[in-house]
């Protein structure tokens, strides 16, 4: 959508996409004509179907007998692993009938061992036996009683109560394990994970808007008992999930690579660092230890000492541990590609043959460092803007990888930026910022002075709930994608805001 021929997307349901354009550009693409963006050469690597391969895993949870469900989102699909980690099927695949997945997020067991996983796509629950076979369905989009809005977290408790977050609608809403409607109670914040505690309680992570997450506990029936904060900042609602273990203990997937044990009270008692990508989900074994997944598609179990357990699978991409993660891609007017990879934190720079030229940054805060950068953008110039995500700030630099400014700080005020996200430049030089975590998008100057935002959190127009990506046509008009109210917002250069 840009004047250059094309632009990548960032985080969230079309991250695998840019990992496989970025991935054919990686081993180097069919030179494209100047100004175009190079052609789809397929998937690289390892076949990312085969059982047993998680191409971007999502919710996680671990059966009374020690079996791990993983919700392998990239592949639509659930797969299911044996307590030791080898691989006893998978079930699922795009689509919209019944066991078929448009980007399923969570899942749960329940005491007999039925599976509940939530196909936020499809703004459905469906549940299955153990091995896979279907059972039931509920919802539809929407915002009546059982019906969703991009349904994320899910849990049952022991009564086989299933909770479903649904945060496009702002609530937490309880079924039997048939489906049928049993209440809800609304959330002021959108609501991401839930868990389900041995004594009655539920746990929900919160996102804050301009603010750290929150965990809260509630009663069964959603009355606010006790909450505390979870330190730092996050850069995704796929990170915000949870667990609770049999002694009560609460996991929560913490943004900056690690996952946080608290007591019941939130307490602090650990906190489990990988070295890998993100964490996006977490389960707890009978014997206290975590199954994490993360968003490189490896799913692990871990002592909260740190030391691995087992793996379970392989990741797709071919993926290393810590390894190249890449999630943005534009090019300047001469065909050249610019690369975010988000995984080792530095911007690549290839030719129009595909031969790369340059690379800079490291992990860190200082001028031309980045942490976990998700969005790039050039100029018709040729300079290059960098969203840097967890640092808060946009950098500038020319075609060559110099640093030439930078500008926000982590905050919500105007020209403070929380998780930037997409970013792209309109035919005057004005840069646009999905400010993800603020629920706006702001205009700036190429030097970034702050001109002008609008959006605030909600599901209305010209409302956003955690806005991921942000693109500007020659005419004008700014393309918002809305990831949690699972829509795209247009506004016109007149300031006319539609939902497409």
């Amino acid at each position: 959508m840009r004047r250059t021929g094309g632009r990548g997307r960032t985080v969230g349901a079309v991250a695998a996409m840019v990992a496989l354009v970025a991935g054919a550009v990686l081993l180097g693409a069919v030179p494209a004509a100047a100004g175009s963006p190079p052609p789809y050469l397929g998937e690289v690597s390892t076949d990312v179907t085969m059982p047993g391969v998680v191409r971007s895993s999502n919710g996680v949870a671990v059966a009374p007998d020690g079996t791990v469900y993983v919700a392998d989102s990239g592949n639509h699909r659930v797969q299911r692993f044996a307590a030791d980690g080898s691989v006893l099927t998978a079930w699922g695949g795009f689509g919209t009938g019944n066991g078929k997945f448009d980007d399923p997020l969570g899942v749960a067991v329940d005491a007999a061992g039925d599976v509940y996983v939530t196909d936020r796509g499809n703004n459905r629950v469906q549940k299955f036996s153990a091995t896979g076979a279907f059972l039931a369905k509920w919802g539809s989009a929407g915002s009546g009683n059982g019906q969703f809005d991009a349904p994320h977290g899910i849990a049952v408790d022991a009564d086989g109560v299933v909770y479903v977050t649904d945060p496009g609608n702002f609530r937490v809403q309880r079924f039997t394990s048939a489906g049928a409607f049993l209440g809800s109670w609304a959330q002021t914040n959108a609501a991401w994970g839930i868990a389900a505690a041995p004594d009655g309680s539920v746990y929900v992570t919160v996102l804050q808007v301009g603010g750290s997450p929150l965990v809260q506990k509630r009663s069964a029936t959603g009355t606010f008992l006790a909450g505390w904060t979870v330190n730092g900042t996050f850069n995704s609602t796929l990170r915000l999930m949870i667990a609770v273990g049999a002694t009560g203990d609460v996991y929560v997937t913490h943004p900056v690579s690690r996952v946080v044990r608290y007591t019941s009270t939130g307490d602090f008692v650990a906190s489990l660092g990988t070295p890998f990508d993100p964490p996006s989900g977490v389960g707890v074994t009978a014997g206290g230890t975590a199954v994490v997944a993360d968003e490189g598609g490896f799913v692990r179990e871990y002592e909260m000492t740190g030391t691995v357990v087992r793996q379970f699978g392989s990741a797709g991409f071919g993926q290393t541990p810590g390894g190249s993660r890449p999630v943005a891609v534009d090019f300047d007017a001469a065909g050249n590609r610019f690369v975010a990879d988000f995984g080792l934190h530095r911007i690549l720079k290839f030719d129009a043959a595909g031969t790369l030229v340059a690379e800079w940054g490291t992990l860190g805060t200082g001028n031309g460092q980045f942490n976990l950068p998700v969005g790039v953008a050039v100029d018709a110039a040729g300079n290059v803007y960098v969203a840097d995500t967890n640092n808060h700030r946009i950098q500038k630099f020319d075609n060559a990888g110099n640093f030439l400014l930078k500008w926000g700080t982590a905050g919500s005020a105007p020209g403070q930026l929380l998780v930037p996200g997409g970013v792209d430049v309109d035919a005057l030089g004005n840069v646009y910022v999905a400010d993800s975590a603020n629920a706006r998008v702001q205009k700036f100057n190429g030097n970034g002075g702050f001109l002008l935002q609008w959006g605030s959190n909600g599901a209305g127009q010209g409302q956003f709930t955690f806005p991921t990506d942000v693109a500007v046509d020659p005419a004008g008009n700014v393309y918002v994608a809305d990831t949690s109210n699972s829509t795209i917002r247009k506004v016109t250069a007149a300031g006319v805001v539609t939902t497409l």
